[in-house]
């Protein structure tokens, strides 16, 4: 008997340690330009895209269009789970917290990076006083 299960059913199984239809896939790094040709469009979950989407659509479009787009390439290629990173800083924090060290490539490294400037920051920098 062939059943076929949802997408949902298939991550819980495999959660709880039981074996699903298949391995729930996602993909962790997507970017451009594959992305942009499974899109049909520039992909604005691109930091090589980014700064064009904000400042055509301004930050919140940005991370709107992002969001959409991770969604649509999740749905095309048939993925089961989404890898969410954290949003780019609004354009007023950019300047506190820069992401775009020089030499550093890889989109978990720029995180990293990142993620170690604000633990370094003042509470009140990184808080809303």
């Amino acid at each position: 008997m062939n059943t076929t299960i949802t997408t949902r059913e298939r991550i819980d199984t495999a959660l709880n340690h039981r074996e699903p239809d298949r391995t729930p896939i996602f993909e962790y790094v997507l970017l451009s330009p594959l992305a942009d040709l499974f899109l049909g469009r520039p992909y604005a979950g691109d930091r090589v895209n980014w700064n064009a989407f904000v400042e055509a659509k301004g930050w919140e479009s940005a991370v709107r269009q992002a969001v959409v787009d991770r969604v649509d390439l999740a749905e095309r290629l048939g993925h089961d789970m989404l890898y969410v990173p954290m949003n780019a800083p609004p354009p007023s924090e950019i300047t506190m917290v820069s992401s775009d060290e020089p030499g550093i490539e890889d989109p978990v490294e720029v995180v990293r990076h990142r993620n170690q400037q604000v633990a370094m920051m003042p509470p009140c920098l990184t808080t809303v006083c």
